[in-house]
């Protein structure tokens, strides 16, 4: 019964990082690699010990080689007498080699722990004193909370064990028993040995040529397709040197703008004479209900506070409401068929970036499934950390970066009338 409790204690300390981290998409913060992992050790011996708690250290030294790493891991216990046993104290010295086995892609920071080692009782008075060894075994699981300082990535370390420890009856003090079954708790830090690679520099940019344009009033072209040719009988000509000729956009029958509608049906416009004709399209300010109205192909949106449960792809409470009203705005304009783009930050491992977008995305689209937006209006697709829209080395740029977009595919949402 006290290994159980020890055992449900110890997992509630194996959670509390993940139930008070931000709601962030961080992944573990190494996939490979040599690592060294100080730990504090508190021991709970086997009832038929007569010892009470004690504490210790452990280091452990190893090889990650993804979802497995390996690790030599001496460790060092001093534990008191239990009260009326006599003597003053045993100490456990030792090391085990262990397997820790990463729980995959969808728990990352999860892992289970089989150690093989040995172990010496050094000073426990109530079996004659002296020393005894043994065999271990280990079983447990633990949990990385990743943290990163600049480009060092490292992780704060906790976990569990029971491990089983079979003596040498032949050669210990009379009463020692041929096997024990101890409780330990491990907690500390998970250094990788190096930094997170440097990104490279981005591209020089293009060298632009300026070459002046033509002068299209004296062309003899009806360049803005009006029907009227050069100054000074297009409308479009300020004189027989303007090069950006242009026309009263709102009454020349052309879908200037590029929305699908033309001159007064165009939402950009209005009124016949106006000739500055723009899309209307524009994201809500916060509070505001998302309108669709004036959006069309090639708009993009971002869908702020649309947000995610700690390093998974569930939808927060917010999230939620925010996509109820884009569900609304999809239902008020049958017509549009749109993009759902899911973002990350660049903390972590590409791969993984790329497959929790996909996972977010695919989940904002099943949202609206859900409230009646026909799935072939829609399609999800991630872009992981390739697209930032702010520097990835502050709090706030990462906070940009990670984002989902609805971007317009096809269609017009024009106003109602």
């Amino acid at each position: 019964m006290r290994l159980i409790q020890y055992l449900a204690a110890a997992t509630a300390l194996c959670l509390s990082p993940a139930i008070h981290a931000q709601d962030d998409a961080d992944p573990a913060p190494y996939e490979r690699g040599f690592f060294v992992s100080p730990m504090a050790t508190f021991f709970s011996p086997d009832s038929d010990r007569d010892l009470d708690t004690g504490a210790g250290a452990t280091i452990g030294f190893g090889y990650r080689f993804g979802g497995i790493a390996l690790e030599l891991a001496p460790h060092f216990i001093d534990v008191d007498q239990e009260m009326g046993a006599g003597g003053s104290s045993a100490e456990f010295s030792g090391g085990t080699i262990d397997a820790l086995l990463f729980f995959g892609d969808e728990q990352p920071r999860w892992f289970g722990i089989f150690g093989l080692g040995y172990t010496e009782v050094d000073g426990q008075a109530n079996l004659g004193g002296g020393s005894f060894d043994g065999e271990t075994v280990d079983l447990g699981f633990g949990y990385i909370y990743p943290m990163s300082f600049g480009r060092y990535d490292f992780g704060l370390r906790a976990e569990v064990r029971a491990r089983q420890v079979d003596t040498d009856v032949e050669s210990a003090p009379l009463g020692t028993q041929s096997s024990y079954v101890d409780a330990l708790a491990n907690v500390g830090l998970f250094l990788p040995i190096g930094n997170r690679p440097t990104p490279p520099p981005p591209p020089p940019p293009p060298v632009v040529a300026v070459v002046e344009p033509a002068a299209m009033c004296s062309d003899g072209i009806d360049n803005d397709n009006d029907g009227l040719i050069d100054y000074p009988n297009d409308k479009g000509c300020d004189s027989a040197s303007d090069n950006d000729e242009q026309t009263y956009m709102c009454s020349d029958g052309i879908d200037n703008d590029g929305d699908g509608e033309v001159d007064l049906n165009d939402v950009g416009c209005d009124g016949p004479t106006d000739n500055d004709e723009t899309n209307p399209c524009r994201e809500p300010v916060a509070g505001e209900a998302l309108d669709l109205s004036g959006c069309g192909t090639g708009d993009v949106l971002v869908l702020r506070g649309v947000n995610f449960e700690f390093d998974r792809s569930a939808l927060t409470a917010n999230a939620k409401t925010i996509l109820d009203g884009v569900a609304r705005a999809l239902e008020q304009h049958p017509r549009i068929k749109v993009e759902l783009a899911g973002h990350t930050d660049a903390l972590g491992g590409e791969k993984y970036n790329q497959r929790l977008s996909e996972q977010r995305a695919k989940s904002v689209s099943a949202y609206l499934r859900d409230k009646g937006i026909a799935a072939e209006r829609m399609v999800a697709v991630g872009f992981g950390e390739a697209e930032p829209v702010a520097s990835n080395e502050t709090d706030a740029g990462r906070e940009e970066n990670r984002r989902v977009e609805l971007r317009i595919t096809e269609g017009v949402a024009r106003k109602p009338s």
